[in-house]
């Protein structure tokens, strides 16, 4: 039986409660106790004056609270349809965070009509599951107004006893109590009312606090509760037997993507193109290759494309995949679409991935392109959406991976029609639902500071109910950046709307952290990196939101005393995003914190790495890069025994005053070597190495002085790699560079990649060798002295090849290379010649690929003559401007750029020489020093690469761009 419990204060309004629950009938018992002086003993006592058995159903209710159904005989059966019901209430929240209000902590579900004389109907995310045909949803607290729970259940956990604070608190910590003792509270979807808004007093405060203090720990998004780990209902079985899968899509002027579309297909069972007005012949290079091709001139609305599209495709086909010629589909599409699919499904959830480039990186964007033939339409003129005709029965499978790639930056075919807002603008006035077109143009707005305007389209967007999830958590996202709004509550709302959008929690946590809540902001941050969510196409992934989530979980952990966890998420934070110089020092001020001064430890026995780092220290700044990079190196891997030289240029180092008071050079225990005369990177680390000839550790460590930062067990996970005693392992190996994985991510998930490829698997500022090898080869050979610094990563990997020996990339040793953060230094010390061709000689460009771009016609004859294994030479009777028959030409190793006089050197320029070193390699030049002051200024600003060379006596100016591979 269901027996209603309620605290009065007002002995009619108690009474209009008893009379209005009974005008919805049901079977129930109601008693009320008036004068209580707390809310918990209140209840416990409610319970024993009540004589309920141990399978009654205990209703806990506020004398202002309203159920609008037949109580007494819809909570009993739905009670009884759930598995170890707990708690049962009408809203809630799936994800309690210590310390805050239950209506704070989004995802919420549930509902209700609150406030009076004028009130507000509520609505948190519908539930999704079903019990005795009611809508439920797991959650971990709910709203006190109502709680409905078993005598047995209330029994177990000791009652309400101690329970919150005067009439605050009761709630959370009853349903938390319950959760602890394997039950599970759901919030059921079902019409209720609450006259009151609550208060916020000093009891609140109070019962907040204690909240915090008891249920901390288990609440704490980094313990096993972590929202990560919750479990997932598995989906239906899809039904057996394989399904027909055609592809549809538009074609537009895409002649020289039609072999790369078409190859991607190679796995459907039918593909079909509508051409909108091809000039190139894309139609007829289609039909040769035995696609399907049907005609029309340009529509007025992208949707009637699609549809058009649509409706070549035979309508008893099972599956339908909607992809653009200029798009591709993935290798082993069809496999995923398969595995994913299930009964009951009408679309598929994925990711496309826009873009190809390597910085910026490409955009992921959530998309349903997989769908069933019958029962779909694409609704919305400029971006439109598939949308099932029966919505009610609508339902997405999902597939968490990237089904369709597009090249560039464009998302759709908008750009083969007119002005954008003026299309979504004429879209929004012909059709007043079309909320994804308003919701774009509130972007707009937004962005165009019109607020006003973007307020009320938002508004309008919100209301046409034809947003999904994801739009209506971006929708809110927009709303609350509006001045004058109530930030959180839009935030709060917007994680509600899709809690499995990354962008919404992101910004709530920053929010958090605004306000000074450290507890808030680590919760919704680890949230976002739970989830890890996309936007839907089109909009893109703001930039900072690629590095926001460990960037605000470093800070909170931080603020909270979790070191270890700081230190974790800081250098995740670099891991996104390492060129930023914040992220950096951010880092490293908590590396510091986490392992104190770091002073090598006392080894009774041998080092197990011999570590060479070479260092120019002509300033403190460079005095400083050395010292923090061995002091990061040992920070990292504080359990293996190393010994550390630095062989030093600058000969005057310990006269210098800015190591006055310095114990010891470069920290303690480090060995200073100091060849003497110019810089040349093998004499030099030949110096270091003849330094460590005493007791020889098994591996020598090779760094440069510009390395920020390495991941923690860097050092292990390299001498892992190098462990002769396992198959599969290296003769050398380089770690994966924080900046290298944004152009190179290796595949599959082997922890060492057999890989000498220069700035990739192998680079030249970090390799750890075992010291067979070099005892084997020779340190002469390796290293020889002819290579003063450009080239002898490339010559290293070509003898170890030649010896037999492998190379490999250790995935999980992770560090932060500057780059060339003491370049500037080099014309000062590199014994360069005037002549280029001698240039070219000494950097090591004997067996690679050049450009020589330059008007003096002598010069260019002079490095012909010099011959590197393949050599192009435009000269003073080609145009100076880079043209379209060099970049067909293919990549280059270094393109060589001397101008003559008369020839200044710009961005521009410089842009057209870096394309036609991709996808590896370098430029350098010779020109006026203001000139390329200017151009590399504007060639950073262009493309967030700043590697360069400036200046040397023998060379009037010397620079250079490294361009990844």
């Amino acid at each position: 039986m269901l027996i209603v419990l309620t605290l009065s204060r007002d002995r009619s309004r108690c009474d209009d409660l008893r009379a209005d629950l009974a005008s919805h009938g049901g079977l129930h018992r109601f008693v009320s106790l008036e004068g209580a002086t707390d809310i918990a003993s209140g209840y416990d006592t409610l319970v024993e004056r009540s004589g309920a058995a141990p399978d009654d159903l205990l209703c806990f209710l506020h004398e202002d609270a309203r159920l609008h159904f037949a109580a007494g005989d819809v909570l009993p059966r739905v009670a009884e349809a759930i598995p170890r019901a707990g708690v049962l209430g009408f809203c809630g929240t799936a994800s309690q965070q210590p310390g805050r209000a239950w209506w704070r902590c989004p995802p919420r579900y549930g509902g209700v009509r609150q406030g009076a004389g004028d009130p507000v109907d509520l609505r948190f995310r519908t539930p999704t599951r079903e019990a005795a045909g009611v809508a439920v949803e797991p959650v971990d607290t709910l709203d006190g107004y109502c709680l409905v729970v078993r005598r047995e259940v209330l029994d177990r956990v000791g009652g309400f006893r101690g329970a919150g604070v005067g009439w605050h608190g009761y709630d959370v910590e009853l349903c938390l109590r319950v959760r602890a003792a394997g039950f599970v509270n759901h919030v059921l979807d079902l019409p209720t009312s609450h006259w009151s808004w609550g208060t916020a007093d000093d009891q609140l405060a109070d019962a907040l606090a204690q909240q915090a203090e008891r249920w901390g720990a288990a609440l704490d998004p980094g313990s096993s509760s972590d929202v990560a780990e919750r479990p997932e209902v598995a989906p239906p079985e899809r039904p057996s037997g394989r399904p027909s899968v055609h592809v549809y899509g538009l074609g537009l002027d895409d002649a020289a993507a039609v072999d790369g579309f078409v190859a991607s297909c190679g796995e459907a069972d039918g593909v079909h193109v509508l051409d909108l007005g091809s000039t190139d012949g894309t139609p007829s290079a289609l039909a040769a290759r035995g696609i399907d091709v049907a005609s029309v001139a340009t529509p007025d609305r992208v949707d009637l494309a699609r549809n058009l599209a649509l409706g070549l495709v035979p309508d008893d086909v099972d599956l339908c995949v909607a992809l653009d010629v200029r798009e591709r589909l993935v290798d082993g599409w069809r496999a995923e679409v398969e595995r994913a699919w299930r009964d009951g499904a009408t679309s598929l959830r994925h990711r496309v991935r826009v873009g190809d480039g390597w910085w910026p990186p490409p955009q992921e964007l959530a998309a349903g392109r997989v769908h069933l033939r019958r029962d779909h339409v694409w609704m919305g003129a400029v971006h439109p959406r598939l949308w099932s005709v029966h919505a009610n029965v609508a339902h997405e499978a999902e597939v968490a991976t990237v089904l369709i790639t597009r090249p560039g930056v464009e998302s759709d075919l908008v750009g083969a029609w007119e002005d954008e807002p003026t299309l979504l603008g004429a879209a929004l006035a012909a059709d007043g639902c079309d909320g994804p077109s308003a919701l774009l143009l509130a972007l707009g707005a937004a962005q165009a500071d019109r607020w006003d305007e973007a307020v009320a389209l938002i508004d309008r967007a919100l209301g046409s109910g034809r947003l999904s999830p994801a739009e209506r958590s971006l929708a809110c996202l927009l709303r609350s950046e509006a001045p004058g709004e109530q930030e959180e509550w839009w935030l709060l709302r917007a994680c509600d709307e899709d809690p499995t959008l990354a962008g919404a929690w992101l910004e709530l946590a920053d929010c958090n952290r605004r306000d000074g809540d450290a507890m808030g902001a680590w919760w919704a941050a680890r949230w976002a990196l739970a989830v890890d969510g996309v936007p839907p196409a089109p909009w893109p992934v703001a930039p900072e939101w690629r590095w926001m989530g460990d960037d605000l979980a470093a800070w909170a952990a931080w603020e909270l005393g979790l070191v270890d966890k700081a230190r974790h998420h800081a250098f995740a934070a670099l891991v996104a995003n390492p060129f930023d110089e914040r992220l950096r020092d951010d880092h490293r001020a908590i590396e510091r914190a986490a392992v104190g001064a770091v002073r090598p430890p006392v080894f009774a026995g041998p080092a197990a790495v011999d570590v060479v780092v070479l260092s120019y220290a002509k300033t403190r700044r460079e005095y400083d890069l050395t010292s923090r990079c061995i002091e990061a190196l040992r920070a990292a891997s504080p359990s293996v025994p190393m010994r550390v030289v630095v062989v030093e240029t600058n000969e005057r180092l310990r006269r210098e005053p800015f190591v006055t008071g310095e114990r010891a050079l470069f920290g303690p225990e480090v060995t200073v070597v100091q060849p003497g005369g110019p810089f040349a990177y093998n004499t030099f680390l030949r110096a270091g190495l003849a330094a460590l000839d005493r007791d020889p550790a098994p591996a020598v460590l090779v760094l440069n002085n510009d390395i920020e930062a390495f991941s923690e067990g860097f050092v292990e996970e390299l001498l892992t790699a190098l462990d002769t005693a396992a198959p599969d392992t290296v003769d050398s190996v380089s770690p994966l560079g924080l900046r290298e994985g944004l152009w190179w991510q290796p595949s599959g998930d082997d922890a060492v990649i057999l890989d000498d490829h220069v700035s990739r698997g192998l680079v030249g500022w970090c390799i750890l060798v075992a010291r067979r090898v070099l005892e084997q080869v020779g340190a002469s050979e390796l290293f020889p002295d002819e290579l003063v610094w450009y080239e002898q990563d490339t010559h290293y990997a070509a003898v170890l090849r030649s010896e037999g020996y492998r190379h490999g990339v250790a995935r999980r040793a992770r560090a932060l290379h500057l780059q060339s953060a003491s370049h500037g230094l080099l014309g000062e010390t590199l014994a360069l010649p005037a002549d280029v061709p001698e240039i070219l000689r000494m950097l090591g460009t004997r067996g690679l690929r050049v450009l020589v771009v330059g008007d003096d016609a002598g010069l260019c004859e002079r490095v012909r003559a010099f011959g590197p294994a393949e050599l192009v030479v435009v000269d003073a009777d080609a145009s100076w401007d880079v043209g379209g028959d060099l970049l067909a030409a293919g990549t280059f190793d270094r393109v060589v750029v001397v101008a003559g006089e008369g020839r200044a050197i710009d961005t521009e320029a410089l842009l057209r020489w870096w394309a036609l070193a991709r996808p590896a390699g370098w430029v350098i030049g010779r020109h006026d020093a203001a000139a390329v002051a200017a151009a590399l200024e504007g060639f950073a600003a262009a493309t967030g690469v700043t590697s360069s060379v400036r200046t040397g006596a023998a060379v009037a100016t010397h620079w250079a761009l490294q361009v990844p591979s």
